[in-house]
């Protein structure tokens, strides 16, 4: 099939993608993302572009939409990603029919030590980014915390790309709504950037899921009295959809969200979960910022298809210091491409 009669073409161009830093893993058989985004034809994604414009997910991106399996068994996932004492490379943990119709299946990686991007030395060195991985809820909503996911020099890269990047004011929201300075990693520069690959890696090999269902990553910025108010990350997708948006009916919800800590704060900005009290008054969850942790909640219930209304979570205010941030979205299914080439034509697939 010619590729090209859909748009699928190396946006860098051949030469460029076949020695681009950062973009292949190490078997140089497989992109990262999000540089793959630039390299289209040569990381071999064209029958997505297809398939997206047909209004349809392949198989290999994620079971949940085209399969249609209902159930998440999410209490077994954030046990199983927490469990550090796990030290083989590879297990599969599986939401099987015995408990629940329809499991879906997540393969999950455990490696007791993990290679990441130093920006100090601009090679590779060891770290273990599950060290001290716990869970803070035994309930809903379920909240992973992972202390030392980033190492400092990560953090400090980050905070240099999104500087690079340039901070804008937020003004998709009024201001007593959602008060923050915000960048994104959308640009060929920042998606070029070595560490973004590195992390798209690792929380792939974290949450079982491709690289290509995620969004790009939110860069973060509150000052002094700036906040969030109570919000839910999964705001547009409903069960049936009633919308024809392709990317909604190809990628499905936000089914996690992951949130990372550049920044200590001095005084506020916790990330705080209503829990089962909508009107956030008395809060179930608050999770201090500290540089270099990360944090991973589920948006959705086990029946996938359904907001997770105890994840309602605010950003408090920061009252001293400031606090630097980003946050990573990641869908039911691919969420890349759909978001650049799904057909206007695609109709939800539940009636």
């Amino acid at each position: 099939m010619n590729y090209s009669m859909w748009g699928c073409q190396d946006e860098l161009g051949v030469a460029a993608c076949s020695n681009l830093p950062g973009l292949w893993e190490a078997d140089r058989k497989t992109c990262r993302w999000p540089s793959a985004e630039l390299c289209l034809s040569t990381c071999g994604q064209c029958p997505l572009v297809h398939a997206a414009r047909e209004c349809k997910s392949l198989a290999h991106e994620c079971c949940l939409m085209e399969t249609k399996n209902e159930h998440i068994d999410w209490s077994t996932f954030f046990h199983t990603i927490t469990n550090t004492t796990t030290t083989t490379t590879s297990t599969t943990t599986s939401v099987g029919e015995d408990n629940y119709r329809k499991g879906a299946r997540f393969t999950f990686f455990h490696t007791a030590t993990n290679t990441t991007y130093s920006s100090t030395t601009n090679s590779m060195e060891e770290h273990d980014y599950r060290k001290g991985a716990r869970l803070l809820n035994e309930e809903t909503p379920w909240v992973a915390e992972f202390p030392f996911y980033l190492s400092n020099a990560e953090a400090d890269e980050l905070i240099r790309i999104a500087a690079q990047e340039g901070y804008r004011k937020e003004d998709d929201l009024p201001k007593h709504v959602r008060d923050v300075n915000v960048t994104n990693c959308d640009s060929i520069r920042c998606m070029r950037e070595p560490l973004m690959g590195e992390l798209s890696r690792r929380a792939s090999e974290l949450v079982g899921l491709p690289s290509n269902n995620f969004e790009s990553m939110e860069f973060i910025h509150y000052g002094p009295g700036q906040h969030y108010v109570w919000h839910v990350d999964e705001y547009s997708w409903r069960y049936p959809p009633k919308t024809a948006d392709p990317v909604d009916v190809v990628s499905g919800p936000r089914l996690l969200t992951m949130f990372y800590y550049l920044s200590d704060v001095e005084e506020g900005g916790e990330t705080a979960f209503a829990g089962p009290d909508p009107s956030g008054r008395s809060p179930r969850l608050k999770v201090k910022p500290q540089k270099g942790k990360v944090i991973l909640w589920a948006n959705m219930k086990d029946d996938w298809r359904f907001n997770e209304p105890a994840a309602l979570h605010s950003a408090q205010p920061v009252r001293k210091g400031e606090k630097l941030a980003a946050t990573l979205w990641i869908h039911a299914s691919g969420f890349c491409i759909p978001e650049l080439y799904a057909g206007r034509g695609c109709h939800p697939r539940y009636n």
